[in-house]
């Protein structure tokens, strides 16, 4: 009895020695193997895709903003000279934020956010992995341009790219 016990202990080991030698092979093929952007970044609404549900008349900024996101409130400033400039151009702005639409109102309302556009929907809807992000939408619902993020010492490029989505003759 004592020998069978062995044994069976031997090729349990043996199992379990081959499982984690299966389980790290296919991390480390994944690792080399896989893109780096593949490995880190969930899907994300790409330019050129059309935003489903776009129901407006006009361009549109929609910015993906979540309560307590502390780049989101960094930003607000930066947002708000934006949203001002695309009102000059006609181009409306609209919020997507997972909170109540009465929660998010106030969060606007707090940072001085003049966005009368507010929709409570969860990001993943829009494939939007993380908070802020920007899209810049045309008439037909389809994305232009995109802020993935926010860091102050981008503004300049972000004004630039703004400037160019506001200039530019919308698709029908």
């Amino acid at each position: 009895m004592g020998k069978t016990r062995a044994n069976i202990e031997l090729c349990a080991q043996l199992a379990i020695a081959i499982a984690v030698i299966v389980v790290a092979g296919v991390v480390v093929k994944r690792q080399l193997f896989t893109a780096a952007d593949e490995r880190t970044l969930p899907p994300t609404t790409e330019i050129g895709q059309r935003l489903n549900g776009w129901q407006q008349k006009e361009k549109g900024l929609v910015f993906f903003l979540q309560i307590g996101c502390s780049h989101c409130a960094e930003a607000a400033p930066f947002y708000r000279r934006a949203i001002e400039e695309a009102a000059k151009h006609n181009v409306s702005s609209i919020a997507v934020l997972p909170s109540s639409t009465e929660d998010s109102v106030k969060y606007l309302a707090d940072r001085d956010l003049p966005i009368s556009t507010v929709l409570q929907r969860n990001l993943s809807t829009y494939k939007i992995a993380g908070t802020p992000t920007v899209l810049f939408v045309d008439k037909a619902g389809t994305v232009r341009g995109r802020w993935l993020g926010y860091m102050a010492k981008n503004e300049k490029q972000m004004s630039d790219e703004l400037n160019a989505f506001l200039n530019t003759e919308s698709q029908e």
